[in-house]
């Protein structure tokens, strides 16, 4: 087994979304993962791959983008799809929460999607297990939150295999990707505060 060098094709992931607006929809997911920001690990990485022997090896993004990036591309496609003129603020892990907020404010948008990931990453041996944590508030065009969601997860199974963890690893991830996001952004409150 090969446990070094894995990516995973988080941009490729197809999620679906009810949020739907008249009016434009601005959005930033920014990576607050403790150690992205204190430089031990780059933002391109999304979890490890384990040796035979246990050893982690780090997987990382196949886009060669942030993590955030790969996530922004993601939520924003589907956002777009229900026809949302949507401005997206690409975020860098170093800057603070107001300064994104403020970069969303400057797009005029009625509504924005700021997403903050506090966790993310997944860990596979023979299974692949997740552990996230990520926080999104919809926020008026002033900065005041009108609705917030959560979703959180340690050690969550997305499947695994004996004979190939590293396939079992991928298919897990994207799988992960698809079904928090959906959770986090399609809650009852959040879509309510676009109508």
């Amino acid at each position: 087994m090969f446990a070094f060098g894995n990516k995973h094709p988080y941009h490729e992931v197809v999620m679906s979304t009810q949020i739907k607006s008249n009016n434009g929809v601005a959005i930033a997911i920014h990576d607050q993962r403790q150690y992205v920001v204190d430089g031990s690990k780059s933002a391109t990485y999304c979890g490890n791959l384990r040796s035979g022997v246990g050893i982690p090896y780090d997987i990382t993004t196949k886009s060669g983008k942030p993590l955030a990036d790969d996530m922004l591309e993601v939520v924003g496609r589907a956002i777009e799809k229900n026809g949302v003129k949507l401005h997206k603020v690409v975020t860098r892990s170093g800057l603070s929460k107001e300064v994104i907020i403020a970069e969303l404010g400057k797009t005029q948008a009625p509504r924005s999607l700021y997403i903050r990931i506090l966790e993310w990453k997944t860990d596979t041996y023979m299974k692949a297990d997740l552990y996230c944590l990520v926080l999104l508030q919809v926020l008026d065009n002033k900065g005041n939150v009108i609705a917030e969601n959560s979703v959180k997860t340690s050690r969550e199974g997305f499947g695994g295999s004996f004979w190939s963890p590293q396939k079992a690893a991928k298919k897990g991830a994207l799988k992960a990707l698809k079904m928090k996001m959906e959770a986090l952004i399609n809650e009852p409150n959040i879509i309510k505060a676009f109508e």
